[in-house]
């Protein structure tokens, strides 16, 4: 599901959508979406926005944040982010942002030719900042394989093989007037780039659906049966393999001034989603029904946004280096299946349960793995003004469950605000 970044303290309005490429039959589908969605952007000239017209609080006093931190980690009703907002209600809810979260992705975004960009201050990477951009992706994929993966060589091995490249539009290549697909895009990831992709992602998936009734509901799902995959290996010539498809993911070209346009903080959650799929992937080779059942989720053909309790489970396995890794597992699903409940915190109408608990997975994956100091510019500038949409949860409501079930996350953050324990 593509950019997902949050308000820097610069830009106090700033906001973008990021759209998860999930591996399915309808790949091409999420990607056109991920390209009309990044483009629609929110953004309030920093010049114009005052103190009295913004919604965040920027100099709220540390104290209030230490006592928020505090009655989260014991209580489900408080939220670590209210000091942030000026009147103590999260900006999402005024009634004309609402409207605008709702009507994402109802209009196609234009992309941009390069003689156009190029005017607002965009370049294409040169080879020298192309290196430089593709060493820094494959050392943050690195960290991301330390974390995600612990002693696990099959998921070490998944990861370590996810392409990372940059974007190109061919037609853009060859004539700098034609519009530029890659002007939409800062970052996404997708799982599967070709129908023997696919193929071997539901071959594991139907290795850890083990009963009849598991079996049904993948293809409630997919609408592919295990035979119609045994078939496709045939027709397509696939290998069998015991190995994850790695998958990609594919980066913005563009700078601005030297500074690349993709944020680390997008690069960090887009190899989030890539830990999720890769790890998933070796546990339902392996025979675990969770990983298998959440992952067919991801591999629907329709709209549809089912939610299995089983997920729990799944994600859980993804926090193993965490010691509260089941809890955090739980409070992400517990946000993603209220989330079509009005009145609850980030609601947006017509929101996707299951979408919103793997991107809220790659939002507290990307937290985790940010390099200290968290305070400011992560939390709580980013984390406490990035917006929810009908795909990804309130970034705050994620920062909730990471204070309750992140001993380390909550330890740093009640020492950077220098809050007496």
């Amino acid at each position: 599901m593509g950019r997902k970044t949050y308000m820097p303290s610069a830009r106090i309005g700033f906001f973008i959508l990021t759209i998860f490429l999930a591996a399915s039959a309808g790949a091409d589908e999420d990607i056109l979406e991920q390209l009309q969605l990044i483009n629609r952007q929110i953004r309030l000239n920093s010049k114009s926005c005052t103190q009295e017209t913004s919604p965040f609080n920027t100099r709220a006093p540390a104290r209030k944040f230490c006592d928020a931190i505090k009655s989260v980690a014991a209580s489900e009703v408080a939220h670590v982010c209210t000091p942030f907002y000026r009147n103590g209600r999260p900006h999402w809810e005024d009634p004309a942002m609402k409207l605008q979260l709702q009507s994402y992705g109802t209009q196609q975004a234009i992309a941009k030719s390069r003689n156009k960009f190029s005017k607002e201050g965009y370049s294409v990477a040169s080879p020298a900042q192309e290196a430089e951009l593709l060493s820094k992706l494959n050392r943050f994929r690195n960290e991301m394989i330390r974390g995600c993966c612990g002693a696990d060589l099959a998921c070490q091995q998944g990861i370590q093989s996810v392409k990372l490249r940059l974007c190109k539009d061919s037609a853009a290549q060859g004539d700098p007037n034609a519009p530029d697909s890659c002007t939409l895009v800062d970052g996404y990831y997708q799982s599967s780039t070709n129908p023997q992709d696919r193929y071997r992602i539901l071959k594991s998936i139907y290795a850890g659906a083990r009963t009849a009734a598991d079996r049904a509901y993948v293809f409630s799902l997919t609408k592919v049966t295990e035979v119609d995959v045994e078939e496709k290996f045939r027709e397509l010539g696939i290998t069998p393999s015991q190995q994850p498809v790695s998958g990609e993911i594919v980066v913005s070209p563009y700078f601005q001034r030297g500074i690349a346009k993709i944020t680390d903080q997008v690069v960090r959650h887009e190899l989030a989603h890539a830990c999720s799929s890769v790890k998933r992937q070796v546990s339902a080779i392996r025979g675990e029904n969770a990983s298998a059942l959440s992952l067919a989720v991801q591999q629907r053909t329709d709209n549809s946004c089912n939610l299995n309790p089983k997920a729990i489970d799944a994600y859980s396995d993804l926090f193993t280096d965490l010691r509260e890794h089941r809890g955090l597992s739980e409070c992400l699903y517990k946000i993603a299946s209220e989330s079509t409940v009005p009145g609850s915190y980030g609601y947006v109408e017509g929101s996707c349960p299951g979408s919103k608990l793997e991107e809220g997975f790659a939002i507290a994956r990307a937290v985790m793995s940010a390099p200290p100091p968290l305070v400011p510019k992560t939390f709580p500038n980013r984390e406490c003004s990035g917006n929810p949409s009908t795909k990804h949860p309130a970034a705050a409501a994620v920062a909730d469950c990471l204070v309750r079930h992140s001993t380390t996350f909550r330890d740093q953050l009640l020492g950077e605000f220098r809050c007496r324990r």
